[in-house]
């Protein structure tokens, strides 16, 4: 059966984006290092542990990035620096997952509207979507805007689905963080864990929350056409 003609049961697919649909932690990290040798602070952060933390922000990477030494006032005067360089930067490394493009060409050939929702700044959320051509057909993106609760609120993915025209009750939100599953089931929507996401070694997937984990973009494509 040909992609354009598979049948689900779900009106529409919304996405998390870093460490779902992108992989964005080389350049998250890039910024964290940036801003700290400019300062002079020493210490780093690799690719690898960029990954394992940028679910949890700016302030964990550019904690880990100088070693613990930067006290919670130092970051939240770093955060802006931090900030210009990634957007002038912000897809210098950033790739998106394998087999996520197949992915969404299924959704658009079947009718099935995707959205994003993420934490990372609205502004910077439209400007790395628009880096790469395939994700040109998501219909809604909503970042952090200072009128939507943030995830693990529904808010956003409420305002998604309304945006898409979904029934929250047949839609997925898939993410890769505690905080999306914890998303997904208070906007009554269906939890799905991308696996290959930034996920640490030392925790259990299983945890998490989710009603499916999808270990791979192809798991997660068999799972809304099952």
């Amino acid at each position: 059966m040909s992609a354009s003609k598979q049948q689900s049961r779900y009106s529409a697919v919304l996405f998390d984006l870093d460490g779902t649909l992108l992989d964005t932690a080389p350049d998250l990290g890039n910024a964290a290092n940036h801003v700290i040798n400019r300062h002079g602070i020493p210490g780093g952060i690799s690719d690898q542990r960029s990954r394992e933390l940028a679910s949890d922000g700016m302030r964990a990477l550019l904690l880990e990035a100088s070693r613990g030494t930067l006290t919670a006032a130092e970051i939240e005067k770093l955060k802006p620096e931090f900030l210009t360089f990634y957007e002038e930067h912000i897809a210098d490394r950033t790739m998106i997952f394998p087999e996520i493009p197949a992915l969404l060409t299924a959704l658009s050939e079947s009718s099935i509207p995707a959205g994003v929702i993420t934490n990372k700044p609205h502004g910077l959320a439209l400007i790395i979507l628009k880096k790469f051509r395939e994700t040109s057909g998501i219909s809604a993106v909503i970042g952090s805007r200072p009128d939507i609760r943030s995830k693990p609120h529904p808010d956003a993915l409420l305002l998604a689905a309304r945006t898409l025209n979904a029934v929250p009750e047949t839609a997925i939100y898939v993410g890769d963080h505690p905080r999306d599953m914890e998303a997904a089931k208070n906007a009554g929507m269906t939890a799905v864990l991308a696996g290959w996401g930034y996920i640490p070694k030392s925790t259990s997937p299983e945890s998490f929350g989710a009603d499916f984990i999808a270990r791979t973009p192809g798991d997660l494509q068999k799972f809304i056409f099952s």
